[in-house]
């Protein structure tokens, strides 16, 4: 069975190329999950036997700026990737860069989901940050100041698309830095002029 000389080089690792399509899915799947529910409210609705529950939920985008930040960073991160791959040796250089800023954008997000203050903390400090039922659409979520709550009949709080997000953008860090690793072992004189 022929073996294509782009697959490996002589030594046997596995060539940067191929890791093109991992950084790319990933970049997809971080925008995909930044559109999937962050945050969602659950809420008790009516009265006596009538009692239903209504929710809503918000993206990324609809939740924190932070977020939204972080996706944008991540996105940002992933074109300069490949603008450093396909650009001249001496670009290469910088190839630390996307995994920095990949990092940095991971670690706003987890710094941002684990900041959210309970309802008691939020009132300690002077208010909530939750509005009336008319609000969001009835969420009565205020983007940038969300409150975790979990009392009988009402629910805020982190919601499934915040750690599909999460492990989407880790995929994506850890693809950058490995990236970066084979860059500086396939070219270790270019590697060496930069910083």
């Amino acid at each position: 069975m022929p073996v294509h000389e782009d697959a490996a080089d002589r030594s046997g690792r596995l060539d940067v190329s191929r890791l093109d399509l991992v950084v790319a899915v990933a970049a997809v799947l971080v925008v995909l999950t930044s559109f999937l529910p962050w945050f969602r409210s659950i809420w008790a609705v009516g009265s006596g036997a009538a009692v239903t529950e209504a929710s809503a939920t918000l993206s990324a985008w609809g939740s924190s700026t932070w977020w939204s930040v972080a996706v944008v960073t991540m996105i940002l991160a992933t074109v300069v990737w490949f603008a450093i791959r396909y650009a001249s040796p001496l670009a290469q250089a910088l190839r630390w860069v996307p995994a920095v800023a990949a990092a940095a954008a991971l670690a706003v997000t987890v710094w941002q989901w684990l900041s959210i203050p309970t309802l008691e903390e939020a009132l300690a400090a002077g208010g909530a940050g939750w509005g009336s039922a008319a609000d969001d659409a009835g969420m009565g979520a205020v983007r940038d100041n969300l409150v975790t709550v979990n009392v009988e009949g009402l629910f805020h709080g982190p919601a499934w698309g915040l750690y599909a997000g999460l492990a989407a953008m880790t995929v994506l860090t850890l693809t950058l830095v490995a990236g970066a690793i084979l860059l500086r072992q396939r070219h270790p004189q270019q590697a060496e002029i930069g910083p």
